[in-house]
C-alpha cells in the first residue's frame, strides 16, 4: 500500500545507484508478517474466495448465502485487486 514512504526509499535507493552515488539513508525499518499459526487456524475454520465486486455478482453471493443462513464476512481488496471482493465464510 505504501502509506509509509517505502516507495521514496525504493525511488532513492534507485536514483542513486544509478548516478553511481553514495546517499545515507536513516530511518526505523517496521517488518511486519503472519503468524503461521494464526494463518493455520483461519486456513482451518474458514473458506476464503476472492470474487468480482460486480454488483450482480456480489447480490447472488449475498443472496446465496441467505438461502443457506451462513454467515461470511467481506471486505475490499487492495491494489491492484480493488474490483474484487475477500470473502471469509465458517467452515461447520
Amino acid at each position: 500500500m505504501n502509506s509509509g514512504g517505502s516507495h521514496h526509499f525504493a525511488a532513492a535507493r534507485y536514483i542513486a545507484s544509478r548516478i553511481k552515488r553514495r546517499v545515507p539513508l536513516h530511518d526505523r525499518l517496521r517488518t511486519y508478517s503472519i503468524s503461521p499459526l494464526a494463518l493455520g487456524a483461519l486456513l482451518r475454520d474458514f473458506d476464503m474466495h476472492a470474487i468480482s465486486d460486480d454488483a450482480a455478482i456480489s447480490s447472488g453471493f449475498h443472496n446465496a448465502m441467505m438461502t443457506f443462513r451462513a454467515t461470511y464476512l467481506w471486505q475490499h481488496l487492495p491494489r491492484p485487486y480493488e474490483h474484487a471482493r475477500s470473502h471469509s465464510l465458517a467452515k461447520t
